[in-house]
Formats: C-alpha cells, structure tokens, sequence
C-alpha cells in the first residue's frame, strides 16, 4: 500500500477515536454550573407568575367590563322607570288649569272614562250550515290512480 493511502486510513481512524474520546468527556462534564441553574429557576418562576398576573389581570377586566354592564343596566332601568312615573297631582292640575281644562268633579273624570258611542255590536250567527260539495265526478275518472305507501314501522309519523 502506498504511504498516502496508509497515513489517510491511520488519519481517519485516530480522529474517529478522537471524537469518541471528547464525546465521552463532554458528556461527562458538559453540566450546568449552580448559578445557571440558578438563573433558569429564576426565569422559569418569572414566567410563571406573569402568567398569573396576566390571568389575574384578565379577570379583573371581565368583572369590571360586567360591574360597568350591569351599571348601564340599572341607570336604563332607573331612567325608565323615572320617565314612567306620573306626575304630581298638583302638577297635573296646574297644567289643565293653564289650559282652562276641569280640574275637579264630573267633568274632569268623564275625560278618563272610554267613549262607548264608537263601539257598535256585531251579532254573530252561530248556525251557519256549510254547504255540502259534490264531488261524485272524482269517480267517473277514466283511470283509477293507485297511490304508493312506502313501508315503514306502524305508528310512525
């Protein structure tokens, strides 16, 4: 064998046991040191607790968004409610008398009594008879039709 081909192969093979040797003693050292472990802990926790804060947070925004819900609500119903009440008697007649309305006795409580001149009786005929169709030409077709049922369990709708 040439001396080329030979220290080639002696090459080849003492750098396969070299990487083998620095594989074993970087697998057997390659740790971690305390303050690296130290500092992932670290940053782990950090993690950790910002994604509790972000959740806490969250939270806290989806109570006030119904807390400012539920006021919005309650201010309708309140305003609702305000513009339903009547108002003051006093008020009431005060106004009608601006305007030379009754204010007291029979002429002001016919006002709030329903007109009945406008409301007419109907008589309503519960006999009425229907009248009665032929319908005797429904045989005198030239073909009987017959009409297919598809089967299926009794009962069924």
């Amino acid at each position: 064998m040439s001396d080329l081909v030979q220290s080639l192969i002696t090459g080849f093979f003492t750098s396969i046991i070299l990487l083998l040797l620095v594989y074993f003693f970087w697998r057997l050292y390659d740790r971690p040191s305390k303050k690296q472990l130290e500092l992932e802990e670290e940053t782990r926790e950090k993690r950790k607790e910002e994604r509790m804060w972000r959740a806490i947070e969250a939270e806290i925004e989806q109570e006030r968004e119904q807390a400012e819900a539920l006021a919005t609500i309650e201010r309708k119903k309140a305003d609702m409610l305000a513009r339903a009440q009547p108002p003051a008697a006093g008020v009431m007649q005060g106004a009608l008398a601006t305007l030379d309305a009754p204010t007291e006795g029979e002429a002001y409580l016919d006002r709030f009594k329903p007109n009945l001149s406008g409301i007419e009786e109907i008589l309503v005929d519960e006999q009425i008879e229907q009248a009665e169709t032929d319908d005797s030409d429904v045989l005198l077709a030239p073909e009987l039709v017959e009409v297919r049922q598809d089967e299926g369990k009794v009962g069924e709708i």
